[in-house]
């Protein structure tokens, strides 16, 4: 579970009894869902694949090009000896 300071904003407002979502906590969990469903829909998609036809490799934006080519390459050459 993330830490709420690490968020640097109120997502949770705790009382004695209950715990309620702020604003900021609400439209976080409605991005939070939106994360999972993503990742949810990709292993669904991977599972469903041939392992021997072409496979998508999702990266983050602020990964330096050098990096994910690096990464590209290493895939490509575990499957094409059979190791994954």
């Amino acid at each position: 579970m993330t830490d709420p300071k690490r968020l640097a904003c109120v997502s949770i407002h705790r009382e004695r009894r209950a715990v309620q979502l702020t604003n900021y906590g609400q439209r976080l969990a409605a991005r939070a869902r939106q994360v999972l469903d993503v990742c949810s829909t990709a292993r669904a998609e991977m599972r469903a694949n041939d392992l021997t036809e072409t496979i998508a490799l999702g990266v983050l934006p602020s990964i330096p090009i050098q990096k994910i080519s690096a990464i590209a390459k290493a895939c490509v050459a575990a499957f094409s000896r059979g190791i994954v």
